[in-house]
């Protein structure tokens, strides 16, 4: 492996080929299938997203995302997690933090109905980013604004949130 440089930014290699193993191929082979195998003895723990002799359903881990998301992991010092949309990275949002209410104020109609979708037989509020906050609120930030193009004071609101122990999505 090459290493980092002495002020720890990554190189240009390691950016491009920082998941390569001796003998690897320089780019994943394109396939056409969605499923590459039954999983092992039915056992879910022999699959895996960076193996990629553990590959089982293209949907759940597939070369190509498990490569992006090894080098986005080593670019940002921590373990990256790729979505096949920005839908569903915002629905995961919404189930990892379990809002008490959403605090929302225009913004990209594909976030409302994911919102929508999120809250349905639960008691969710909405509320306004100009609403008073209260704990367990996710307050929903977009910017610049779909579809209009308005950029919010993001760090206003981000200092806001987190003075108040708010999570931010």
């Amino acid at each position: 492996m090459i290493p980092q440089s002495a002020s720890g930014q990554l190189s240009g290699t390691q950016l491009i080929h920082g998941d390569h193993g001796p003998g690897s191929e320089v780019a994943p082979s394109i396939s056409v299938t969605s499923t590459f195998r039954a999983v092992p003895d039915g056992d879910p723990e022999g699959v895996g997203a960076m193996n990629p002799g553990k590959h089982i359903y293209s949907r759940y881990s597939q070369n190509v995302t498990s490569r992006v998301e090894q080098i986005l992991s080593k670019v940002n010092q921590g373990h990256a997690i790729t979505y096949a949309s920005g839908l569903a990275a915002a629905f995961s949002i919404l189930v990892h933090y379990k809002p008490k209410r959403i605090a929302i104020t225009g913004g990209y109609m594909g976030c409302h109905g994911t919102i929508s979708t999120y809250i349905k037989g639960r008691d969710i509020p909405l509320i306004g980013l100009d609403d008073e906050f209260q704990e367990g609120d996710l307050c929903w930030l977009e910017s610049p604004l779909n579809p209009t193009g308005e950029s919010r004071q993001v760090f206003r609101l981000a200092l806001f949130g987190y003075t108040r122990d708010l999570n931010l999505g």
